[in-house]
């Protein structure tokens, strides 16, 4: 029986490529047999010494096996002065369970000064599999996944690594991800559960796409109490499920606040935001698990239908702010507006500065973003709060210029504020709060890094962030 050998640094990389590294070798029906640790003398500037001994490369070996392994990886230190370093990995293996891996090996990384004592072992390696013959439910990124595939006009390959498996090829006039699910049993991959399209993947399980085990329940009732969108939840491309899995923790974690009113709007402080009162998913009171009654109110003052109006993705009410957050994935913000909008829609607050027609059209700030200003000032009026700050989400490089349109277009500043931050900046964001959940902040940080959007027009993986 050949088996292969791999030496990889755990030192110096990032854990997440030396598993893909590892992911790639075992493409071709291999698994994880062992390893070696390779301790080096000299001075090291990772572990800011002049003179030592310390953990560097490690070599690895695989074995045969009937399919190939899926590898993640993570470096856990003492990062965090609230938590040891087993609290850490228990919750790291806790996530990795639930996303479809296995915990195989925690490798030491140790660093040794001469002639005196410390600091000895400051981190641990844990590489987890997932073995091809497993059936737990998988979350893919972009590590697990072929960063290019090809496709025929009849024939479509499993875009996880090292699968052999390839389902027909779904058309947009015959069966595809919107057909019945029992109509699919030849697109749906046998190792992998996921329904396999041209440019994308849909979970057989709709809540593995879903980050936060504990909150699958809450996330569940909340689409049938009136999520009116998202049937999409389990694909690939399901913004809302993006939306559910970074707000649910910064709300479970109370760092709204942080997010909002120390970064968001830090540039402001001629009003302040106070605690946050109520936070409200798309149009669901996630306390009572029905349609928010007071956005019911506001969609009415407005003339829309009370049930079936305008439904951002997040409203937060804070003491004295009222927020509307309207996400995209891979979407631009401005949408088009329809033949004819609707005569109950109007400017009788002052709010824009152009006709209504101009401002909803797609010159202007487009027909969703027109309609949220109305909303969060109907809001804002209802609840006697002194700002609304209406906030959009977009991928790096979408909507540019959408700062100056709603300039252009909106009266700002004296009680209506605008931001427009990419995935990439809330990113960041979140990366520089300092909170007591470190592993759970490190989960959504690798969530977000590996999220993917699906296959370009010529084959390659597409990413969320760069």
């Amino acid at each position: 029986m050949k088996q292969k050998l791999i030496k990889l640094n755990i030192s110096m990389d990032l854990p997440e490529k030396t598993a893909h590294f590892l992911t790639n070798a075992a493409s071709d029906g291999y698994c994880y047999g062992g390893h070696a640790a390779q301790v080096k003398l000299g001075g090291g500037a990772i572990y800011i010494r002049n003179y030592g001994v310390y953990t560097d490369d490690c070599i690895f070996w695989l074995n045969r096996a009937s399919g190939g392994s899926l590898f993640h990886a993570w470096r856990i230190g003492y990062q965090s002065k609230r938590s040891s370093i087993e609290e850490e990995l228990s919750r790291i293996v806790e996530h990795e369970n639930s996303i479809g891996f296995s915990l195989i090996s925690l490798i030491p990384i140790d660093a040794f000064m001469k002639d005196e004592a410390g600091p000895g072992t400051i981190a641990y390696y844990a590489l987890f599999e997932r073995r091809a013959e497993s059936k737990s439910p998988l979350m893919l990124d972009r590590w697990t996944l072929r960063q290019e595939r090809i496709i025929t006009e009849e024939n479509v390959p499993c875009p996880v690594i090292g699968c052999d498996f390839v389902a027909p090829r779904m058309t947009a006039d015959g069966l595809n991800l919107n057909s019945s699910k029992d109509k699919l049993s030849s697109y749906l991959c046998p190792k992998h559960r996921i329904y396999i399209s041209p440019s994308t993947f849909e979970y057989e399980e709709p809540t593995t796409s879903l980050l936060w085990p504990e909150d699958k329940e809450t996330a569940l009732k909340l689409s049938k109490a009136g999520k009116r969108t998202w049937s999409r939840m389990g694909r690939e491309r399901d913004e809302d499920s993006l939306v559910w899995n970074v707000f649910r923790f910064l709300e479970r974690e109370g760092l709204l606040n942080k997010i909002f009113e120390d970064n968001i709007g830090k540039k402001d402080t001629l009003f302040p935001w106070g605690q946050i009162e109520k936070v409200v998913y798309w149009s669901v009171d996630t306390e009572k698990m029905a349609e928010w009654e007071d956005l019911q109110k506001a969609r009415s003052l407005i003339g829309e239908n009370c049930s079936h109006g305008s439904e951002p993705d997040i409203i937060a009410v804070f003491k004295n702010v009222v927020v509307l957050v309207e996400a995209k994935l891979d979407s631009p913000s401005v949408t088009s507006a329809p033949s004819k909008i609707p005569d109950y829609y109007s400017d009788k607050k002052g709010i824009f500065k152009n006709n209504i027609e101009h401002v909803a059209s797609s010159d202007g700030i487009g027909y969703e973003l027109m309609r949220f200003f109305l909303l969060g000032e109907a809001l804002r009026e209802q609840f006697g709060k002194t700002t609304l700050v209406l906030v959009s989400i977009t991928q790096d490089g979408l909507d540019n210029d959408l700062v100056r349109r709603v300039s252009d277009n909106v009266h700002l500043g004296s009680r209506i504020f605008y931001y427009h931050l990419t995935w990439n900046q809330l990113y960041s964001l979140i990366e520089k709060i300092d909170n007591g959940n470190s592993v759970d902040k490190r989960i959504l940080l690798r969530y977000l890094r590996g999220k993917t959007l699906g296959y370009s027009e010529t084959g390659k993986l597409r990413t969320l962030l760069p």
